[in-house]
């Protein structure tokens, strides 16, 4: 584990584990741990205290940290940064 300090957690619709900590993105498939605690372009920040993390209908994996969403393409182990459009007003 990359930290003692799990924040949260899911289980993906096909068997695996993300793990979100104070220092990263971690992903469990039943035997190994793979890792996204530092981001190769340093305008990313995923590997900051990872908050929530949840799978929507299509099977995406979003992640949040500290106010920044990520999105694990279906399938994929690279993420995007999700551009959030703050001109807009949003009323729940």
């Amino acid at each position: 584990m990359l930290s003692n300090s799990v924040y949260a957690m899911e289980r993906s619709k096909n068997g695996l584990w993300w793990i979100g900590t104070a220092v990263g993105l971690q992903r469990f498939d039943g035997y190994s741990f793979e890792n996204w605690a530092e981001a190769r372009d340093k305008s990313t920040v995923i590997h900051r205290g990872v908050q929530r993390i949840f799978e929507d209908s299509q099977r995406n994996v979003w992640v949040f940290n500290l106010g920044f969403p990520y999105v694990f393409p279906s399938g994929s182990k690279k993420y995007q940064l999700v551009e959030i459009d703050s001109t807009r007003e949003t009323y729940y």
